[in-house]
C-alpha cells in the first residue's frame, strides 16, 4: 500500500487496522522506532488521532512534554497533513470499510481473559490460554494480533490440532507427545474464545468457529493400556521413601482417591476432622480451580488416609494451606514432578505414575462391591445419569462414608 510524503509513517496492518510508525532521529540519543496503533473509524478521528501520535512522537524525541487539546493546537496543527480527510486517497489512511478496525483473536483473547478468567485472577486458566495461543500462532503462522476473526477458518483449525498432535511434552525432543486428551482440552478452550467473541461482537450470524466439531484422531491405544493400578509393593515402597510433606501427601492420595491438584490445594478450613463423619471438602477457591463441575464434592477419611490429614493439620496450624510449600502457581505440578522422580527410582514401567494411585481406588472399590455411583461420587468423576446430580450433599457424604469403610485400608 502506498502513501504520499505526508502520510508515509503511517501503514495498514494485516487485520486492517493502521499503524504509526517513524524512526528516531540520531540527534535524540533513542534507538529503535516510536510505533503507536490507531483507534480510529473515520477519516475526521484519523487527522485527529494522527495529530495527538505526532505529537507524542514529537515529545518523545525532544524529551519535552507536549500537550495537545485538538487537532487545531498551534503546537501540531502545522504537522497535520492538511489533505488527510479530504484528499481523494483518504481511503490508504482509514479501514477500507470506514468503519472500526476488523476485531482479532487477539481481541478475542483479552475478552475471554477479562470475562471467563476473571481478569487473570484465574492463574491456571490463564496460563492455559497463554500456552495454547503460543502453540496456535506457531501452527498457522499468523499472530493472534493479526488474524481477524472473519478470517478464522477451518484450516487454521486443523493446523493447530496437528501441531498440537505432533507436539512433545517438556523440553526434551525425545519426551512423550501430548495425550490426545490434552490436545482436545486445548481445542475445547479455544473453541469456547471464539464462541464467546463471535456472540459478543454480534458476528455469530457472520462466522462459524472452525473449532466446532473438529475430529481428532485419539489413536489406537486406550487409558486402560497407558495406566495402571499401582501395585500394593510399590506404594508402599513410595510411602517408606518419601518424608515430611510429600508422604503425607502421598498418603492421602491413596486413600481417597483424590487428584494431586484437589490435595495439595486443600485449605484447613476444607478439613472437617470433628465431623461425625470427617472429610474434606473439594471446592473451588481463589488460588485452585477444579477440573469438572463434578470435581466438587466431600471426600469421606478413612483408614490411614485420616490419621495423614490429622498429621498434616498439626504441622499446619490452625489457618491457611494445608501444604504450604505447594500453595502457590503450579504447586500441584511441582509435586507432582518430585512424586514421579521417587516413583521412577522404584518402577520403569511407564503405566505406573502418580495418577495410578486413583486407578488403585477405582480397583480397591470394585473388589469392596462399591456401587458405581458413589464411586463417581469419591472420584469426582461426571455420572452418566441426570439423576445423581440431584440430593443434598450430607445424604451423598453419608453414602460416601459408609461404602468407604469397606476399604481395605494400607
Amino acid at each position: 500500500m502506498g502513501y504520499d510524503d505526508k502520510t508515509r509513517h503511517i501503514r495498514q496492518m494485516e487485520s486492517g487496522s493502521f499503524e504509526f510508525r517513524k524512526r528516531f532521529p540520531r540527534a535524540s540519543g533513542l534507538s529503535g522506532e516510536f510505533k503507536r496503533r490507531f483507534q480510529a473509524g473515520c477519516a475526521v478521528t484519523m487527522a485527529q488521532e494522527y495529530a495527538r501520535v505526532l505529537a507524542e512522537y514529537d515529545a518523545v524525541a525532544s524529551g519535552k512534554p507536549v500537550r495537545v487539546s485538538s487537532p487545531d493546537d498551534v503546537s501540531v496543527s502545522g504537522r497535520i497533513p492538511k489533505n488527510l480527510h479530504t484528499s481523494q486517497d483518504h481511503a490508504r489512511v482509514v479501514a477500507p470499510s470506514g468503519g472500526n478496525p476488523p476485531k482479532t483473536l487477539a481481541d478475542a483473547a483479552d475478552l475471554y481473559l477479562r470475562d471467563r478468567l476473571r481478569m487473570g485472577r484465574d492463574i491456571q486458566g490463564t496460563r492455559s490460554l497463554t500456552r495454547i495461543r503460543k502453540h496456535m500462532e506457531a501452527a498457522t503462522g499468523v499472530t493472534f494480533d493479526q488474524m481477524p476473526l472473519v478470517d478464522l477458518n477451518r484450516q487454521h483449525a486443523r493446523d493447530t490440532r496437528d501441531y498440537l498432535m505432533r507436539l512433545r511434552k517438556g523440553r526434551n525432543a525425545d519426551g512423550d507427545r501430548l495425550s490426545p486428551a490434552s490436545v482436545r482440552r486445548a481445542l475445547v478452550i479455544l473453541s469456547a474464545l471464539t464462541n464467546y467473541a463471535l456472540e459478543e461482537f454480534d458476528l455469530a450470524d457472520t462466522c462459524r468457529n472452525p473449532f466446532r466439531a473438529l475430529p481428532l484422531n485419539a489413536g489406537n491405544q486406550t487409558a486402560i493400556e497407558r495406566r495402571d493400578a499401582l501395585p500394593d509393593d510399590v506404594f508402599l515402597a513410595m510411602r517408606d521413601k518419601l518424608t515430611k510433606e510429600l508422604r503425607l501427601i502421598w498418603r492421602i492420595l491413596a486413600g481417597t482417591g483424590c487428584r494431586v491438584a484437589e490435595v495439595t490445594g486443600l485449605r484447613i478450613q476444607d478439613v472437617q476432622l470433628d465431623d461425625e463423619m470427617p472429610h474434606v471438602m473439594i471446592r473451588h477457591h481463589e488460588g485452585r480451580r477444579l477440573k469438572t463441575a463434578s470435581s466438587v464434592r466431600s471426600v469421606p477419611l478413612v483408614g490411614d488416609a485420616l490419621v495423614a490429614v490429622r498429621e498434616a493439620v498439626g504441622l499446619a496450624g490452625t489457618d491457611g494451606p494445608l501444604f504450604p510449600r505447594y500453595a502457590r502457581p503450579r504447586g500441584a505440578d511441582a509435586a507432582s514432578a518430585i512424586l514421579m522422580k521417587h516413583l521412577r527410582m522404584i518402577t520403569t514401567d511407564k503405566r505406573h505414575v502418580v495418577h495410578s494411585l486413583r486407578h488403585r481406588m477405582k480397583d480397591k472399590m470394585r473388589l469392596a462391591g462399591i456401587p458405581k455411583d458413589v464411586q463417581d461420587l469419591i472420584l469426582g468423576h461426571a455420572s452418566a445419569s441426570v439423576a445423581e446430580s440431584y440430593g443434598s450433599m450430607s445424604v451423598r457424604l453419608m453414602v460416601a462414608y459408609r461404602e468407604m469403610q469397606k476399604l481395605d485400608d494400607h
